[in-house]
């Protein structure tokens, strides 16, 4: 399948949007609602949801044509995991692509912790 301006694309912590293209069939899904109102601004033609990834609700009646979620699995609680991977499996899409890093995370908390999903609840 190619990936054109048609391909309808859910990026699962889309962060900055590296995978957009400025282009209204994007959905960047990410927590932090500070990331979320910056991408509005810089990818103005995409769609852009605060939401976290263990209630995606708000999406579930889209067809996408992939799902994304790279580089935010391993900072999932072992204990939220299986709650996680069934909101993905949730969602209506031809491909879905999991990347996890196997690596130490770089982000940091405050307190010089690795930076996980615990960190993001308000």
């Amino acid at each position: 399948m190619t990936i054109d301006d048609n391909t309808k694309i859910c990026d699962l912590g889309c962060g900055h949007a590296f995978n957009s293209r400025n282009s209204p069939n994007y959905y960047g899904v990410d927590i932090s609602d500070f990331i979320i109102n910056k991408n509005k601004t810089v990818f103005p033609n995409s769609n852009f949801i605060c939401s976290s990834i263990d209630n995606l609700s708000v999406i579930y009646d889209i067809d996408f044509d992939y799902v994304i979620c790279s580089d935010v699995l391993e900072h999932i609680p072992p204990v939220e995991v299986d709650n996680v991977l069934n909101e993905i499996s949730k969602l209506k899409s031809r491909y879905f692509y999991l990347g996890i890093s196997c690596r130490d995370s770089f982000w940091r908390d405050a307190n010089g912790g690795e930076f996980t999903f615990n960190h993001y609840e308000t």
